[in-house]
């Protein structure tokens, strides 16, 4: 802890950008306090923006949980899809995250998978930080007066920034309130039982939301020091790792209907956290395939469908966007990069084959070789080819996310991006609504509650 505070000795006069949460010169005064366990039961972990008596929180649950599979897939039901299938891949997948890489592991069917109920790091169903981002994204929209028509005041960078800031470390739409929800009650029970808890829980419990990597962690450094800064400016951790597109779903759900806006929004929420072109543009690709798939008309009825929506798709993407990266050029083509440079991640032509639509398609040897198989999948552009693989060979939203899932290595960020991908496809199922009842426990609906408000704020 000393380490940190270390870090804020200095001083900052700025102005808050929210009456209801902290501002950040408060923030950055708490991050050079004393963090004592009993002070986090002032944190924000049980907070929400929204209100437990929403009216829309009722309307949203009626929505999804009724929704039947026989109903058309409109534009509603796969926004809504793309925010859930984001929860619910990276839940299952913080099963198998940091698991050796594995092409034939496939006994992982979901969250009630007997073999994996041993050394979990997470209690089953619980969100990390892939769901817990992409909340603070949203919530950034919802809160902020939007202006579509004029792109440099749409996106407020620095509110994002600051609510990133304050679920690293005050618990801001942290999944771990379920968890004590759960297990020990309101907030004025744990109160009264808390040298109980810091003997149970004090391990699992810590200063930072479970989740932060490297990369973010350095992106919220830069933040306390440059608050006015809207993109990270930091050069450590991999700045071209898959984090930004974990997070993205909330961003072509609200602009599903303004396709060069949105562009621009996820090609700036990427470099709010990742100083890397190859992030933002691979944030571009995502965000462009999930607008034509929330805006589709086609109902699916099996892969070669899936295959011929997606081909069309990525044929027009290489028309409509405009890309500086060679790989993502590749990647939008499905094509083996013939240029490179060498380096300690790029070593032989396999390791920039971004051919995802073959059936063989796999993660990179050197990649997967320097990390022992355990976190293949963290960089940006394996991620997405991955998860454009499993799904182009894929016809339903359950094969997209075990596929997925039972790869190991970084799996609950592969699961989080092929669930947005995969939802947004083929929209509300029964296993979607199965699977998404054993996360609500932990996060109280936040998901679902956010996906409805973001989808009919467009509307308004």
């Amino acid at each position: 802890m000393e380490d940190k505070q270390e870090r804020y000795k200095e001083k900052y006069n700025i102005k808050e950008f929210s009456q209801k949460i902290p501002g950040i010169q408060e923030t950055i005064r708490k991050l050079k306090d004393d963090n004592s366990f009993e002070n986090q039961w002032n944190s924000l972990i049980h907070y929400d923006i929204i209100s437990e008596n929403d009216e829309d929180r009722k309307q949203a649950n009626t929505y999804f949980f009724q929704f039947q599979n026989n109903q058309y897939q409109d534009k509603m039901s796969r926004s809504i899809a793309c925010f859930v299938g984001l929860a619910i891949g990276d839940s299952i997948g913080n099963i198998t995250d940091g698991f050796k890489l594995s092409y034939e592991r496939k006994d992982l069917q979901g969250f009630d998978s007997e073999n994996y109920q041993k050394d979990l790091r997470l209690p089953l169903g619980m969100i990390s930080d892939d769901t817990s981002l992409a909340l603070c994204l949203a919530d950034s929209f919802l809160e902020n007066k939007l202006n579509i028509q004029k792109n440099q005041k749409f996106f407020n960078v620095q509110d994002f920034r600051h609510r990133i800031l304050l679920w690293w470390y005050e618990g801001y739409n942290n999944g771990k309130w379920g968890y004590f929800k759960q297990f020990f009650g309101k907030k004025s029970e744990i109160a009264q039982n808390l040298p109980e808890l810091k003997e149970n829980v004090r391990g699992f419990w810590n200063a930072d939301s479970f989740g932060v990597g490297i990369t973010i962690w350095n992106s919220g450094i830069n933040f306390v020091r440059r608050p006015f800064s809207e993109f990270c400016e930091e050069k450590m951790g991999n700045q071209n790792a898959n984090g930004s597109l974990m997070r993205l779903a909330p961003v072509p759900i609200l602009l599903r209907d303004q396709m060069e806006l949105c562009l621009d929004v996820s090609y700036k929420q990427s470099l709010a956290t990742h100083n890397g072109l190859q992030a933002a543009e691979c944030c571009q690709v995502m965000s462009y395939l999930i607008i034509k798939l929330i805006n589709c008309e086609i109902q699916l009825e099996n892969n070669k469908d899936v295959q011929e929506l997606l081909d069309q798709i990525f044929e027009q993407m290489s028309k409509d966007i405009e890309i500086q990266d060679e790989g993502v050029l590749c990647l939008i083509k499905s094509q083996q990069q013939l240029n490179f440079e060498k380096d300690e991640h790029n070593q032989v032509l396999e390791d920039v084959n971004w051919n995802w639509k073959s059936k063989v398609f796999q993660y990179s040897p050197t990649r997967t070789k320097r990390h022992e198989g355990t976190s293949i999948g963290a960089y940006c552009m394996d991620s997405l080819c991955m998860a454009l693989h499993i799904i182009y060979q894929s016809e339903n939203f359950e094969q997209c996310i075990l596929k997925a899932v039972n790869l190991g290595g970084d799996a609950d960020t592969l699961g989080a991006i092929t669930g947005q991908i995969a939802g947004a496809l083929f929209g509300i199922c029964e296993k979607m609504k199965l699977w998404y009842e054993q996360i609500m426990k932990w996060e109280e609906q936040k998901v679902l509650i956010r996906a409805y408000k973001l989808f009919n704020k467009n509307k308004q």
